[in-house]
């Protein structure tokens, strides 16, 4: 029984894409990079992630290959979200929003929810992408992709690094993405394994 609330969620999903009679459009698929630095948003008041502290990641994000051309970006790219829940011993959920700011006259930016599972013992964050709105080339639509995060420590008191490799496919209307972001975090937290009573201090920073 403990899967039943995750089956109905993602067979929700399913209908309701199937069943939303909204016009179809072309998919818009690209491969792309990121990389930057990620470091808590409020150092000194909230330093801990583990505690529930936000984090902030900023960098560069630039298309790799994608069935338009040319392709979109490069683009400016920025998160914040918080390690909000043990789901083992050793994983941890992540949530949180993220943005893709084309700085080009073109304006084609992406924005939208982030979850994840982040492996402290790899320093590996598995990302689902959600992307609820955007411009230019993405007005007016969503779509989703994932990614795979690694984290990269640095020494005390030092921003952690990351780099980021993913794919993100950006096709529904805008207001379908969003209805689907809610289900999928439904989805997501049914999924939950058993909590860890205290998180490993590895990737504390020193």
């Amino acid at each position: 029984m403990k899967n039943a609330s995750s089956t109905v969620a993602l067979a929700a999903v399913a209908a309701l894409a199937a069943a939303s009679g909204l016009p179809a459009q072309a998919a818009v698929v690209f491969s792309f990079s990121t990389s930057g630095v990620v470091f808590p948003t409020d150092p000194v008041a909230c330093p801990d992630p583990f505690a529930g502290c936000e984090l902030t990641a900023v960098g560069s994000a630039t298309a790799l290959a994608g069935n338009v051309a040319p392709l979109p970006g490069p683009w400016n790219f920025s998160a914040t979200f918080s390690i909000v829940a043990p789901l083992s011993a050793t994983t941890f959920r992540t949530t949180g929003s993220f943005a893709f700011d084309d700085p080009s006259s073109v304006n084609n930016d992406l924005f939208g929810l982030l979850e994840g599972v982040l492996d402290a013992t790899t320093f590996q964050n598995t990302m689902g992408y959600i992307v609820t709105g955007g411009s230019g080339l993405f007005s007016g639509l969503g779509g989703s992709g994932t990614s795979l995060i690694q984290i990269i420590p640095q020494g005390p008191d030092q921003p952690f690094l990351f780099t980021e490799r993913g794919q993100l496919t950006v096709s529904e209307p805008q207001s379908l993405a969003l209805a689907l972001a809610g289900l999928w975090g439904v989805a997501l937290l049914s999924r939950r394994g058993r909590r860890a009573a205290h998180p490993p201090t590895g990737l504390r920073p020193g």
